[in-house]
């Protein structure tokens, strides 16, 4: 393995690593990820025999196919992290769901205030219901990617995370988008709006309830 953060220039093996290292930020910074301003705190690691670059979450290590190799993403460990959150962050009064770990980095990075989840995929695993149960948000945004599967998978999660009690609200991501290929102002802008317009709307609620004496 070698950390895409470190450019070693001695031996002519490591100035190989030198291009290997360079590419791979080649192919995060084509993902719209610039990981030395964008998550200097996030360790990241790559993987010569398996052609995946390693992220450390808050459950373990997680791959990501550098290549075409399938599942894009894969987790490691017994069981596998079901999804993705930063290690050091914490678990905040709104979550904004993605479908993948580097969208969710991207969302961590333009807004802080809030907790960044990845689900690796379109569904909501049951570890993460767990957490929301735990851990009671006053609201969960889910900002899948621009697609029918991604529409498809914000109703299933927003489904879920309504029958448990908790308030949901979707981000229509632009079509053919991921929220990853959104530059900082674009994602603030969608975020603070849909948590403005639900906090609005749950404040609206609350005076259209009856008062019972």
């Amino acid at each position: 393995t070698l950390s895409i953060h470190s450019f070693p220039t001695r031996r002519s093996s490591d100035l190989q690593d030198v291009d290997e290292a360079s590419a791979l930020h080649a192919l995060l910074l084509d993902k719209g990820i610039d990981p030395g301003v964008m998550c200097p705190d996030q360790v990241i690691w790559y993987s010569k025999k398996q052609r995946r670059l390693l992220f450390g979450t808050a459950l373990g290590w997680i791959g990501r196919a550098a290549g075409d190799q399938a599942p894009k993403w894969t987790g490691y460990g017994y069981p596998a992290p079901e999804y993705h959150k930063h290690p050091t962050d914490e678990w905040r009064d709104v979550w904004v769901v993605t479908e993948d770990y580097l969208s969710a980095l991207k969302v961590r990075w333009a807004t802080p205030e809030f907790t960044a989840v990845g689900l690796s995929g379109t569904a909501m695993p049951d570890a993460l219901g767990a957490q929301l149960v735990t851990h009671k948000p006053a609201l969960v945004v889910t900002f899948m990617d621009g697609d029918k599967a991604g529409r498809d998978g914000a109703v299933r999660v927003a489904n879920r995370v309504k029958g448990l009690g908790f308030q949901c609200v979707d981000i229509h991501t632009p079509e053919g988008k991921d929220p990853k290929d959104l530059h900082r102002h674009e994602l603030q802008e969608l975020i603070y709006g849909a948590v403005s317009a639900a906090r609005s709307e749950e404040h609206t609620s609350e005076l259209q309830s009856p008062v019972l004496s």
